[in-house]
């Protein structure tokens, strides 16, 4: 273990550093998760996985037009301290509708979309569900169009530290 002393003004603070890490390593980091509402069989995508592009953390729904994919999502704080995330999410198209809805079922669209909505702070290892997030196909939607969803989970604590999940709704015949 190296100590480095960081010291600014009166405040003097020590951290232990393992020799592979750098000094501000998984200090705050949300690790998000995604599922499809629907089907017993269906399981979280990305648990474990932080990434800033979604990859390898997306839930598919498919459903015909003026019907809709509702997603569950998750955030867990894999940080060493307590933190806050900031969400924010994609718009609708033409062809397609989104809305969010925290837990208890209340509308937070509109914060979500600004990327002002916050989750509750977390100590380091809670999870929590966050949010539920719709896709409805239009009928102006045709089969094969899809509205891909990104999600950005960004930490308080260190802003820019972020997870990414993916909501994709496809429209079929």
């Amino acid at each position: 273990m190296k100590k480095l002393l960081i010291s600014g003004g009166l405040a003097v603070a020590i951290l232990l550093i393992a020799p592979a890490q750098t000094a501000f390593a998984n200090f705050d980091q949300p690790d998000a998760f995604i599922k499809r509402i629907g089907s017993p069989h269906d399981s979280y995508h990305g648990k474990g996985i932080t990434n800033d592009t979604g990859d390898n953390q997306v839930a598919k729904a498919r459903f015909m037009v003026g019907d809709f994919g509702i997603f569950k999502v998750r955030v867990k704080n894999e940080g060493k301290l307590k933190d806050f995330y900031y969400v924010q999410g994609c718009e609708g198209t033409g062809k397609f509708n989104v809305k969010y809805a925290d837990p208890d079922g209340d509308n937070i669209s509109s914060d979500v979309k600004d990327g002002t909505y916050s989750t509750l702070t977390k100590d380091p290892d809670e999870a929590s569900n966050v949010m539920f997030v719709g896709i409805k196909a239009k009928s102006s939607a045709n089969p094969g169009d899809r509205r891909i969803c990104k999600i950005e989970f960004d930490s308080d604590g260190s802003p820019g530290t972020m997870d990414v999940v993916r909501a994709v709704g496809k429209v079929i015949h």
